[in-house]
């Protein structure tokens, strides 16, 4: 007849474990030790309940280790040379182990058991530290104190997951790497990226870019090195925009010409602006958290420095008239459809006669004639008007109803009329923002215009 259990015995609550599954692990081991390779990835000696199967356990893994046999009776010698042989409940309770395990077929799944109760008692010891914070805060804020609970959380589930792929052969991973080396030991160049490239040269030439299996975490602190008036205008794909009109997601143009996402804004509230000048007149404003990529000819490579390690730097002699930062290599513009050949446009806006009914065009060199011809295109040619002038008219002018009812057809004086150019004299003429946000080869085209004229 079974006794009565004590109630409170009962209301006793033990941490998570499995007697069972730890002893069934023990015998399978001491029964094959070959077992020891299916689940010495899986638990080890923290993860067994009672103490004397940690004992059990700790001598099994150093006789496995050792590459010596691991029976009742190695075991026992190994415990009673450590003097913990009693303590583990001696050569019966060793035998009774193997005796009472019928194989090690099962191991694998004992163990993870024993693991679980494990994860288990860790969570239990987890929530009763986190609990005595939160009841004693000793002077922690609720944020920090919510920042440990979630370190303490997060490493159980780390250490639950040890385990789960098991073992893998040594030999297929060795020739995966063996050939990974003789592909980079080919290359043509050692240095060149093998990786995913970021960007940034410097991470690059220490990273050889993002690699394959790597764990990329890239983080920055918010409202860091990038503040400026909301007034402070910004090259963007569509042209200039101010600040405070950036949006999230939208492109903005490089000092390497490449286009940076705008991937957050973070109001700065009001901070004291300085004006930084340069030697070419050009000037920024920005406040003294605002970085800088700067260079110095004794310096290895460059440094990031604060508006206000800048204004520390330059109060030394040493320093005064020679920190650069690199220049924008004016990759960047829009390159929508222009209405006028931007060289063309470049030559009308320095010898060029915008009003007076036709555009006209002054000058004698043959090679800027031709260049003219070419990009004033099929449906306009140039005719002589005395000197050195040339009218530029639509080829087919007579044909057309406008042209036989005396209006202007000619579509070069439209195109200037939309750009806001026609009518001007030499002292008026400007460069449109079309043409202004343009890509650089457009720029440039404009200004070998101005040059050859």
């Amino acid at each position: 007849m079974n006794q009565p259990i004590d109630p409170q015995l009962a209301a006793v609550r033990l941490p998570p474990h499995s007697i069972e599954a730890e002893q069934s692990v023990l015998g399978g081991l001491l029964l094959d030790n070959t077992a020891w390779d299916r689940i010495a990835d899986l638990i080890g000696t923290d993860d067994f309940y009672r103490q004397d199967h940690q004992y059990i356990f700790g001598a099994i893994s150093r006789l496995v280790d050792a590459s010596k046999p691991a029976d009742a009776v190695t075991v026992f010698e190994a415990l009673r040379n450590t003097g913990r042989a009693e303590q583990a409940g001696g050569l019966v309770y060793l035998n009774s182990l193997a005796q009472n395990t019928p194989s090690a077929a099962n191991i694998r799944r004992y163990a993870e058991l024993v693991r679980e109760r494990s994860v288990l008692r860790r969570l239990v010891t987890a929530g009763d530290e986190i609990a005595t914070s939160a009841l004693n805060p000793a002077g922690k804020d609720t944020k920090q104190i919510l920042d440990e609970a979630e370190t303490k959380v997060f490493q159980i589930a780390e250490e639950g997951a040890r385990g789960r792929q098991g073992f893998i052969e040594i030999q297929p991973l060795l020739t995966r790497v063996v050939e990974r080396i003789q592909e980079l030991f080919e290359r043509a160049n050692p240095s060149d990226v093998t990786g995913v490239p970021t960007g940034f040269a410097d991470l690059d030439s220490k990273t050889s870019g993002f690699q394959a299996g790597d764990l990329i975490i890239i983080a920055g602190r918010p409202s860091m090195g990038k503040a400026q008036p909301l007034d402070s205008v910004v090259k963007t794909s569509s042209g200039w925009s101010q600040i405070g009109e950036l949006e999230i997601g939208q492109s903005v143009a490089s000092v390497d010409g490449r286009p940076s996402i705008v991937t957050g804004v973070f109001p700065q509230g009001t901070r004291p602006v300085y004006r930084v000048t340069f030697s070419d007149g050009r000037c920024a404003e920005c406040c003294a958290e605002h970085l800088w990529k700067v260079h110095y000819r004794d310096w290895d490579k460059p440094r990031v420095m604060s508006t206000a390690q800048l204004t520390t730097a330059l109060q030394r002699v040493r320093y005064r008239g020679r920190l650069w930062i690199d220049v924008p290599n004016g990759e960047f513009g829009d390159d929508a459809e222009l209405p006028i050949n931007p060289w063309v446009l470049g030559a009308l806006i320095g010898d060029g006669q915008l009003s007076k009914g036709t555009v006209r065009f002054s000058n004698i060199d043959r090679t800027v004639l031709q260049r003219m011809d070419v990009g004033i295109g099929a449906r306009m040619e140039r005719v002589y008007a005395g000197g050195a002038d040339w009218r530029l008219v639509q080829r087919d002018r007579g044909k057309s109803l406008g042209g036989r009812l005396g209006w202007s057809t000619n579509p070069l004086v439209a195109e200037l009329r939309l750009l806001g150019l026609w009518g001007l004299g030499s002292h008026d003429k400007f460069i449109p923002s079309i043409y202004m946000n343009a890509c650089r080869s457009s720029r440039l085209e404009l200004l070998k215009g101005l040059l050859d004229t």
